[in-house]
């Protein structure tokens, strides 16, 4: 080896290695700290319910509600 030659032991390697992969995740994390608490929120047009289902359970109270008037005559 001459001089300033360097070698590299498998144990810096792993070093730069984990340097490198800290370093992403810290970019990562420091530009997610803008981002944060400023969720979009979706809008839906539909009813969370089937339109069926509610004509459905709209038919059964309905229809309850009138045997009742009719049965209490």
């Amino acid at each position: 080896m001459g001089v300033g030659a360097s070698t590299v032991t498998p144990n810096q390697a792993l070093s730069l290695t984990d340097s490198a992969a800290t370093q992403q995740k810290t970019e990562k994390y420091h530009n997610n700290i803008e981002k944060r608490g400023k969720v979009e929120v979706k809008k839906k047009d539909s009813l969370p319910i089937n339109p069926y289902v509610l004509a459905f359970i709209v038919f059964v109270v309905v229809g309850s509600s009138l045997l009742q008037i009719f049965r209490g005559q």
